[in-house]
């Protein structure tokens, strides 16, 4: 006996089924695990364990199913046969399945980004997740960091930068391109390009934060400034007055400290104003014919 439920279930009418032995809508290693579990159940007289099985349905795809079975007794208590609540669950294995295969293409996708991800918790501000960038940046171990705040680590050089990302993702749904600067456990800067939004993790409000460290940037930065720093103290030093105007409209962008002295004008009052500005040439063609050799020949000597 079956009824229209369960004929259902197995994609066949109830006069299709009746006498039909399990093997022959299963595979061998299906029928082969029934077997196994029903010879258990009639050994040990255990009742009502669930099992999950696979069919082969009409059209030749699996059916998952999962029963209830129960071994039957005639009034002596003698064993006669076995009976099964079974219910249809291949659309809960698919999406256990896809669950399964999203998970693990989302860490696979975390593991290879080059730049530190984080999952915060909106509420109390814990880490729920963190990439292995994450951890080789700052120095903390992924057990050291989850379940544990940005606060407690004392990540950020400015706790307050985080309150006001938390602020302004609130108002705009997200953020992009925030510089912020984080802090290594020995206390040394981390300087990053910050992007965040909210996003649904495990039932719950969290950020997810993409940084990116620009250190090496900020040190090329540094070492520039300084060159330049270096470069205009030598101009600064030099006897001779000297002058850096821009070529598309020859306003003075530099001058050094001679120069002031020689013109009688500060740095303030010289520097975005050109030179016919300031009327310093005596026959103001000196000027063009300067300016025509410098186009001519790229240099101007004596």
């Amino acid at each position: 006996f079956l009824n229209d439920s369960a004929a259902r279930i197995y994609q066949r009418t109830p006069g299709e089924m009746i006498g039909v032995n399990y093997k022959t809508y299963m595979t061998p290693d299906e029928s082969e695990k029934i077997f196994q579990v029903l010879l258990e159940i009639y050994q040990t007289g255990c009742s009502d364990q669930i099992i999950d099985y696979e069919i082969i349905g009409r059209d030749g795809a699996p059916v998952a199913c999962e029963t209830i079975i129960t071994l039957l007794r005639d009034h002596q208590g003698n064993p006669v046969g076995f009976g099964g609540v079974i219910r249809n669950v291949t659309d809960k294995k698919r999406l256990a399945r896809q669950l399964k295969e999203s998970k693990e293409s989302y860490h696979r996708v975390v593991e290879l980004a080059p730049d530190a991800i984080t999952i915060t918790r909106v509420s109390d501000g814990r880490y729920l997740e963190v990439n292995e960038v994450f951890c080789q940046q700052t120095g903390y171990t992924y057990e050291e960091v989850i379940g544990r705040t940005a606060m407690d680590l004392n990540i950020y050089a400015d706790p307050e930068d985080r309150r006001q990302i938390v602020a302004a993702i609130r108002k705009e749904g997200r953020v992009s391109g925030i510089r912020v600067n984080f802090r290594h456990r020995d206390g040394s800067l981390l300087h990053d390009i910050v992007s965040s939004r909210i996003i649904q993790f495990k039932g719950e409000e969290c950020l997810l934060f993409v940084c990116t460290l620009i250190n090496p940037l900020v040190e090329a930065q540094d070492a520039l400034k300084e060159r330049e720093k270096s470069y205009y103290t030598i101009l600064n030093a030099a006897p001779y007055g000297i002058v850096i105007a821009r070529r598309s409209d020859a306003a003075c962008v530099f001058v050094n400290d001679a120069y002031c002295e020689r013109t009688g004008y500060s740095r303030e009052e010289t520097i975005g104003r050109t030179t016919k500005d300031l009327n310093l040439y005596v026959d103001p063609t000196q000027r063009d014919r300067m300016v025509e050799r410098l186009e001519r020949d790229g240099k101007v000597l004596g």
